[in-house]
């Protein structure tokens, strides 16, 4: 059976979950989930655990063999909700700026107003908080199902990423890539 890129939340899900329009283009949401699932939720779950929930989806999607229902939960619960707050994270700094053959732009229209870089830092802080929350819940999740422990975690895996430090000494996460 070939692995095909499955994406635990679709781009469509995101945007009607999300403060995210619903006339933005798919492409860069797919990325972003993609990339987030790939990196952060593969650290998150460990590798073993994340593979066999792609196994079981791709299965579920060749021989429509059932979900465990603890792999439902854990995807609908948990999972998605995750990857619907990283994803509008990333999309904050992503789609400011858009990388062409002319550079690093900042696109904008006409009848549309910039936001200061305070303004866009004040509102990735806000949605930040709101990741870390699913993030948490979906540790809890993974902790009392003792359905990945990994027994060399010693939360090293939060020190992953860049991080600006302001005034107030808090940390604000910028995107990683793996592809960069």
């Amino acid at each position: 059976m070939a692995k095909k890129n499955i994406l635990l939340v679709s781009e469509s899900e995101v945007k009607e979950n999300s403060t995210i329009e619903k006339n933005v283009e798919p492409k860069l949401l797919n990325l972003i989930i993609s990339d987030l699932q790939n990196n952060e939720l593969r650290r998150l779950l460990t590798s073993s655990k994340y593979d066999a929930l792609i196994d079981s989806i791709q299965d579920f999607k060749d021989n429509q063999t059932p979900l465990l229902a603890s792999d439902d939960e854990l995807i609908d619960e948990y999972i998605k909700p995750y990857l619907i707050a990283a994803t509008v994270v990333q999309f904050i700094v992503m789609n400011n700026y858009k990388l062409s053959n002319k550079g690093v732009l900042n696109l904008t229209d006409d009848n549309a107003k910039d936001v200061t870089s305070g303004e866009l830092e004040y509102l990735k802080g806000y949605y930040i908080l709101k990741q870390e929350g699913a993030k948490k819940n979906l540790k809890d999740y993974l902790k009392i199902n003792d359905t990945c422990t990994d027994s060399n975690d010693t939360n090293n895996s939060e020190l992953g990423g860049l991080y600006l430090q302001d005034n107030n000494n808090f940390s604000y996460r910028i995107g990683r890539n793996k592809y960069l």
